[in-house]
């Protein structure tokens, strides 16, 4: 009987060994079954799991956030548009529709090729959305701000019939590549077309050179309300952000998309210990939850530092 007692004391450790490894496989594939691949700065798949209180390091956001909080997009980033470094590029090079992200690049057009105070009047063809209506006119000032912070389609359309020759779109597509913008092409000002498409490596580099020369176009999108003023009628209109973010103190800027192709696209610019962080995320049915989820997690890790 002893000698048995000392040979199941012998096994017992043995036994424990093999269940931890048990275990630990089955953690592992329920990583991997959520579909999620984590990318570092290097671009390389990482299978190191960190939890989420043992960040110290902003490097190490990539596999801490993926892994932990289970990101619901198709694609997200985050950049600090002040050293350029990115901290999170999951998925960026998939290429998306832009819906009205495409906005942006319309913006940098209209920024370096359009007088703020000339006329445009509203045409009578193309989409509408009760923001602006047809044979209205407004200055390239008051109808880039109704583009941007009212996302209205309208706008942006007035934009592609002004332009001469119709090269509006043209002009969106040779700053794309001046940029460096090589999975990016526009068909249209507003990005309701499904053939407007781009890629979160690429619309951080729209972002940072925005960010860099134009800073103008996210600032627009800070307060909740604006004012615009119709030339004809010189009546005062107040219009409403579609960014939820807007009116945040810590809230820089940003810009909303959306269509049925795209689902929910974002971008958000938040300061974070006074760095301007980019969030971006793409192809989410809950845009603005995500983007939280991942300022809750950046801010965190960098109060931890």
């Amino acid at each position: 009987m002893k000698k048995k007692t000392e040979t199941n004391q012998g096994i017992k450790p043995h036994f424990f060994i093999l269940l931890a490894a048990a275990l630990l496989l089955t953690l592992m594939n329920q990583r991997l079954l959520s579909g999620k691949a984590v990318f570092g700065d290097s671009g390389k798949l990482s299978g190191q799991a960190i939890g989420y209180s043992e960040v110290q390091d902003r490097a190490e956001l990539p596999q801490a956030l993926v892994l932990n909080e289970k990101l619901n997009a198709v694609a997200a980033e985050v950049v600090d548009l002040q050293t350029k470094r990115n901290l999170l590029n999951y998925n960026g090079g998939q290429n998306w529709p832009a819906a009205s992200l495409t906005k942006l690049m319309a913006a940098v057009v209209i920024e370096e090729f359009l007088d703020p105070g000339e006329t445009i009047n509203i045409p009578w063809t193309g989409p509408e959305d009760g923001v602006i209506l047809p044979g209205e006119a407004y200055s390239v000032g008051d109808l880039e701000k109704i583009m941007l912070m009212s996302s209205s389609n309208k706008a942006a359309y007035s934009f592609e019939k002004h332009s001469p020759e119709g090269r509006f779109v043209e002009m969106m597509n040779e700053k794309a590549k001046d940029i460096g913008l090589t999975d990016t092409n526009f068909t249209d000002a507003s990005g309701l077309s499904e053939s407007s498409r781009t890629s979160g490596d690429d619309l951080v580099k729209l972002v940072q050179y925005i960010w860099e020369n134009h800073r103008r176009v996210f600032t627009i999108n800070r307060d909740p309300k604006g004012t615009i003023t119709e030339i004809k009628s010189g009546q005062m209109k107040e219009i409403s952000a579609t960014h939820q973010f807007a009116g945040r103190p810590d809230f820089l800027g940003g810009k909303t998309g959306f269509t049925a192709s795209a689902q929910g696209n974002l971008i958000s610019i938040f300061s974070v210990e006074n760095h301007p962080i980019l969030i971006l995320v793409l192809g989410t049915e809950s845009r603005f939850e995500e983007s939280e989820k991942i300022l809750n997690f950046v801010t965190d890790a960098s109060r931890s530092n």
